[in-house]
This record gives C-alpha cells, structure tokens and sequence, in this order.
C-alpha cells in the first residue's frame, strides 16, 4: 500500500485523520520532528521543544474521542 506522508497533510486533511484514528496525534507529531531534524540546515526553528510536543501528543491521544477541533495538531 501507499504510505501516507503526515506532513503533507493540510490541517483538515491531519484533523480528520486523527478523528478516524487513521494515526495518532504522536505519530503526527514524530513525522513533522523528523523534517524538521533532516532540515535542520534551513535553521528554520530557534528552539524545538521535542519533548515536549511528543507529551502533549500523548495527552492529545489520551483524550481524542472526546478532542476538540484542533487537539492533536503539531501547530
């Protein structure tokens, strides 16, 4: 099967996603920290709080059934 690239999702396409549990708010937020490592380069971001963005995706996972609109979304 195809495998689904995470960071070329638009928001809806990744908040829908994470709704239908077709991944997790980690795995989101995994795949948007491993392009910023690979680009780190560019030196786009100041300051990456990796750790973090990964416990507020597992909080954001904890709670996806009752998430608000944007919970889960590496913003």
């Amino acid at each position: 099967g195809m495998t689904l690239n995470l960071t070329s999702l638009t928001l809806s396409q990744a908040a829908s996603g994470f709704q239908r549990k077709d991944f997790t708010a980690l795995e989101l937020t995994d795949a948007f920290l491993n392009r910023m490592e690979a680009n780190g380069h560019l030196n786009a971001y100041i300051t990456v709080c990796a750790d973090s963005a990964r416990e507020a995706a597992r909080a954001a996972d904890a709670r996806r059934d009752s998430a608000r609109l944007l919970e889960g979304m590496p913003l």
